[in-house]
């Protein structure tokens, strides 16, 4: 399964409270323990120990910077810049301290690497970190005692990784997973509401013509029945014969008051279903304006909207990098207008025609209408999407 940018963006460690940010923490405390002591504490400290100390706190800074910008749903790229330094930071670490705790830093490193690379990349990072820190231990060792078998520590620290970078590559695919999942089960409900909606309009429209072609009907022969029969009966009933034309009158108008109100909630309801495709993700953000008069006359239309609402939302949410996205429908001169616009980092000159918005423009053409994709001032992009009204009959 490929893995989105939107599961890369929100990765199994955001948050610096995560609980596999809190065993990170663990780690780094039982890492740092001893250059700490050595470097403060002690009357020989290792050379070059300041250098290490710093490497080691920023270490530590970057990774609850990570955290928290993958909390935000901040870009991957930015994330990325967070974790390409903690490895510098790690190797750094290895060479000033040289004890056999150190490289264990490159475990939570490659759990990183893993959460924010696609797999290929990862593991090209990883191979080019451990041909480093195999010199390192060629060269220096990591003690004394263990300054005669490099490869069988490489090896050991490479298995630690591997397993790290396999645990967090399974997460994030799970996560995609139930992103995909998440998402099918939104289109559903959306898909349902408007059926549901569909079916109501429909139902409006037969009782609004039922009522004005047999109830209205039978009501205009009715009233005009009575106003003959007032004419001829005797005058003792004239006064009953007047008061049930005027009921019948009344009636008449109620009934015709009522059509009139159906009538003007003639066509589909299209908010409830749009509202929801929302994901309720706190980045991005999806804003509505729906005009909540506006109505599509039937559902073909409605559902080539709909279907334009879930692909804009769906591109916007895994390849935008925006902050908000906003869904507007509106009434214009030429029909009903659809809108799904984002302030990320996409241009129009960089979208690709896919199977997508191929299958978007021809749900358009089959109702007449049309879709146009362009740059959303003052950067992101904007799918337009625009149904005429049917013709009069």
């Amino acid at each position: 399964m490929p893995i989105s940018q939107l599961s890369l963006q929100r990765g199994p460690g955001a948050g610096v409270l995560n609980p596999l940010n809190l065993a990170a923490y663990a780690t780094c405390a039982g890492v740092s323990y001893g250059p700490l002591r050595q470097t403060f504490f002690e009357a020989t400290p290792v050379p070059h120990a300041w250098v290490g100390v710093v490497a080691l706190l920023g270490l530590q800074g970057l990774f609850i910077l990570r955290a928290v910008l993958q909390a935000r749903g901040a870009s991957v790229a930015a994330q990325r810049a967070c974790v390409i330094p903690q490895a510098i930071a790690a190797l750094i670490s290895c060479w000033v301290f040289r004890d056999g705790l150190q490289p264990t830093l490159l475990v939570l490193v490659a759990v990183q690497i893993a959460g924010l690379f696609p797999t290929r990349a990862a593991l090209a990072i990883l191979a080019a970190i451990n041909v480093v820190l195999g010199w390192l231990l060629i060269q220096y060792g990591i003690t004394a005692e263990m300054a005669h078998m490099p490869a069988q520590l490489l090896a050991a620290y490479l298995g630690f990784q591997a397993f790290a970078l396999l645990t967090c590559h399974a997460l994030v695919q799970e996560m995609e997973a139930r992103n995909t999942a998440q998402q099918i089960n939104a289109e559903l409900i959306a898909t349902r509401k408007l059926l549901g909606e569909g079916a109501r309009a429909e139902e409006r429209l037969r009782l609004s013509r039922e009522l004005h072609d047999i109830a209205g009907h039978k009501l205009t022969a009715l009233k005009m029945q009575l106003g003959l029969l007032r004419r001829k009966v005797a005058a003792e009933h004239a006064a009953a014969v007047a008061e049930s034309e005027k009921l019948a009158g009344d009636l008449l108008t109620d009934i015709r008051g009522v059509v009139s109100t159906l009538r003007q909630h003639e066509g589909v309801d299209l908010q409830k279903a749009l509202v929801a495709l929302d994901p309720g993700l706190p980045r991005p953000r999806v804003t509505f304006e729906l005009d909540p008069e506006v109505r599509v006359a039937d559902m073909r239309r409605a559902d080539a909207l709909l279907h334009c609402a879930q692909e804009g939302l769906t591109n916007a949410l895994r390849h935008s990098g925006a902050s908000v996205v906003r869904v507007a429908l509106a009434r214009s001169p030429q029909g009903v207008t659809l809108t799904v616009e984002d302030d990320g980092a996409g241009s129009a000159r960089q979208v690709r025609v896919g199977n997508g918005l191929r299958g978007l423009r021809e749900r358009m053409e089959e109702v007449g209408g049309r879709l146009s994709i362009g740059d959303h001032a003052p950067s992101g992009l904007q799918l337009q999407a625009l149904v005429p009204d049917p013709a009069p009959a």
